[in-house]
């Protein structure tokens, strides 16, 4: 038990709730949906004016995605940290009307630009559609964030329920992606998922606004199948890792199903080494800080968030590391680069005189530095910069091989640059294709895309592999023959030093 009373304003909510059940599943959705937004206004904050509001359709990987840009009225001209929010509602409710109120008002406490995404909804669109839509806005929010008065060196995510979970997904896939350099997560009662049966999950099954059945409906709607419940996309609990991921603020309430999963979320990440903060508000429900019209907390609630935010990001201003060294061994040094548009760096040093660079904010594009770089490194730059750049520093001995893979499969192995340093090489294979056997020489494999591969090696060995895009490893030498497991192309940058 909580031990905690349940307070008089959320009670009297359930009690509305129980007389007016409006999200009976066996509605028609369209109703369902209005039924969900006509809630929300009649339960809100009052609206905040405020200095700007602007609506904006940014490009998505299946068209385009609705945002709202919010900006405060404050003293402070120049550029103000940004903040990406995801909305709740089950991956099936809610846009950006729904949660108008609380964006203002967090845009008002905070001084941050808060940039509010519509991301696809489900069941129309199932997962990974919401998840593609929201680290796709991260990625606008990093690139423009600058043109409409932001500093994306400064940069947060943010989402409550199930734009918590988006917000948590988002920030493990820029990690793992080598994508934005984050500050700061806002995780407001976030569906994380589950490693076993909680005790709120079990005491809260039923009757305090967002039951289990709800939830398990929700999965039906949203999932193409129940086995992507293990995902970390799905469940972000469920990651290997949970290090390297951007300070953390959780509310959570005392009366809600998720409580205990969001709580052990935060520990995870404590134990991790990540900063992260919790605020339980003892008394009352799920989505309280979306009734904050008739429950005070939640307009509490949102102020702390605020005021988190503000002070996480002000003190994380100018703190941003352009340049990471991720790996190093007699051969290469591999470095992650990160530079936000606009930001002003530090002169990029590199520990060897040749380098081969992978821009990913340019389609993967391979480019070799024989000698310093250009001067423009340290200056002010007119656009966002993601790139791992590869130092050679020695050659591994490599003899000549019978089953040489730019030989025998010229079509998906292409040469884009070669000297007597280096060899750069672009491989492609489309949908499911199977390769042939062939040798690969130690090399530096980047990803251009997500890979899911099936390996059978020389020796008769079996293996599976995947990584996400934009991410960098060394790989020794090996025989073996690649399929591509996944449903879409997969695309490949090798370095292979000499």
């Amino acid at each position: 038990m909580t031990g905690a009373r349940l307070d008089d304003q959320s009670r009297a909510i359930l009690d509305k709730i129980a007389q007016d059940p409006f999200l009976d599943p066996a509605m028609p959705l369209e109703r369902l949906r209005a039924n969900f937004a006509a809630f929300h206004r009649s339960v809100e904050l009052p609206r905040v004016e405020l200095d700007k509001v602007e609506n904006r359709a940014i490009a998505g990987p299946r068209g385009d995605i609705a945002i709202r840009i919010y900006r405060a009225k404050s003293a402070v001209t120049a550029p103000r940290p940004l903040l990406v929010y995801y909305h709740g509602g089950g991956m099936i409710f809610g846009n950006l009307d729904t949660h108008d109120t609380i964006c203002r008002r967090l845009a008002e406490q905070s001084a941050a630009i808060v940039v509010a995404v519509d991301y696809a909804l489900a069941p129309e669109n199932r997962f990974p559609a919401a998840v593609d839509d929201a680290y796709a806005a991260l990625l606008w929010a990093y690139d423009n964030g600058a043109s409409v008065g932001g500093d994306p060196a400064r940069l947060a995510v943010g989402g409550d329920s199930a734009g918590g979970n988006l917000a948590a997904v988002v920030a493990q896939l820029a990690r793992d992606r080598n994508g934005p350099p984050l500050r700061f997560q806002l995780l407001i009662y976030p569906a994380v998922g589950m490693k076993g049966e909680s005790q709120s999950m079990e005491e809260f099954a039923q009757g305090y606004f967002f039951e289990r059945a709800a939830l398990d409906w929700f999965f039906d709607q949203y999932l193409v199948d129940r086995s992507q419940i293990g995902d970390p996309r799905v469940s972000p609990i469920l990651s290997c890792d949970f290090s390297r991921l951007p300070p953390a603020f959780m509310v959570t309430a005392g009366f809600d199903i998720l409580r205990d999963d969001g709580e052990a979320y935060i520990q995870l990440l404590r134990d991790a080494g990540v900063a992260a903060e919790h605020h339980r508000y003892e008394t009352t429900i799920h989505g309280f800080i979306s009734m904050a019209g008739a429950i005070d907390a939640g307009q509490t609630a949102i102020d702390e968030c605020a005021e988190k935010l503000r002070t996480a990001l002000e003190a994380t201003a100018g703190t941003s590391k352009p340049y990471e060294v991720f790996f190093e061994n007699e051969f290469v040094r591999l470095v992650n680069v990160n530079i936000a548009r606009g930001e002003i760096v530090p002169e990029f040093v590199p520990g060897s005189n040749r380098m081969v660079g992978i821009d990913f904010t340019d389609s993967g594009r391979a480019y070799y530095l024989d000698g310093s770089l250009p001067e423009q490194a340290c200056e002010r730059n007119d656009k966002a910069i993601r790139e791992i750049r590869v130092e050679l520093k020695s050659a591994p001995r490599v003899e000549p091989h019978a089953l040489d893979a730019i030989r025998l499969e010229p079509a998906r192995f292409r040469v884009e640059f070669e000297n007597e340093h280096v060899r750069i090489v672009r491989l492609r294979f489309g949908a499911h294709e199977k390769g042939i056997m062939v040798h690969h020489p130690p090399r530096v494999l980047a990803t251009i895309t997500d890979v899911a591969v099936k390996l059978k090696f020389a020796d008769g060995r079996s293996d599976e592999r995947g990584a996400p895009a934009t991410v960098a490893a060394w790989l020794d030498a090996e025989t073996l023959q690649t399929e591509n497991a996944a449903d879409a192309p997969l695309e490949v940058v090798l370095v292979e030093p000499k």
